[in-house]
This record gives C-alpha cells, sequence and structure tokens, in this order.
C-alpha cells in the first residue's frame, strides 16, 4: 500500500462501515487469530511427538 501524507487525504472522505459491522469483523479477525494459534499448536504438537508404530 502506498504511504499517503495527512495533505494527500485531506479533501477526500474517508467511507466507514456502521459500527456494528465494524464490531463484527474485529470479533471475526480476533476468533480467527485465536484459531490459527491453536492450530499451530497443535501442529507443533504433532509433529513433536513421537510416533509409535
Amino acid at each position: 500500500m502506498p504511504e499517503f501524507k495527512p495533505d494527500d487525504l485531506a479533501s477526500e472522505q474517508i467511507v466507514r462501515l456502521d459500527p456494528t459491522q465494524e464490531a463484527e469483523i474485529a470479533g471475526l479477525a480476533l476468533q480467527s487469530a485465536r484459531l490459527r494459534a491453536k492450530a499451530d499448536l497443535l501442529e507443533r504438537e504433532l509433529t513433536l511427538t513421537p510416533k509409535t508404530s
């Protein structure tokens, strides 16, 4: 993403989502991060656990 200076955006209107939508997106992003961390731990556990035959 290019870097913008404040003066570059001074005359532009920034569109915002409804606060409810923003909160839902934030919640989904947090859930995603938690699930990714859980998957990382599981993957690490599976790769470090010796296989028994």
